[in-house]
């Protein structure tokens, strides 16, 4: 399995999945934007096959974008992937300085007469 280079522009690059001996079989594809305005600065989605859909590969395929692309590891990123079967979202929302633009809390709301916490 290899990646290629489908297209490429100063802020974004388009690459397919493939395999077979002349790798012509394409198995997916992913599309990485850096950098992206606001606070997070790389975007990543695309289709990939389900057996690389685990998390630990898909931040394995994070670190490598990273280190092909020489993005800064400590960059804040977004990732969102499908299979034919599943959908999955990782993000690394925290910047160089611990900084994110997240909003968390553990306080509790009334919504329609029921505790929720959020």
């Amino acid at each position: 399995m290899s990646l290629f280079i489908v297209t490429e522009t100063p802020g974004s690059v388009c690459l397919d999945i493939r395999k077979g001996k002349k790798m012509q079989l394409v198995l997916g594809w992913i599309d990485i934007h850096y950098p992206c305005s606001g606070h997070i600065h790389v975007q990543i989605r695309g289709m990939l096959p389900e057996r690389l859909m685990s998390p630990q590969n898909l931040q394995v395929l994070v670190s490598e974008i990273f280190r092909w692309l020489e993005i800064p590891i400590n960059e804040t990123w977004e990732l969102s992937v499908c299979s034919a079967l599943k959908q999955v979202g990782m993000s690394q929302p925290v910047n160089a300085e611990g900084k994110t633009d997240r909003i968390e809390t553990t306080k509790q709301f009334l919504l329609s007469g029921r505790d929720a916490h959020i």
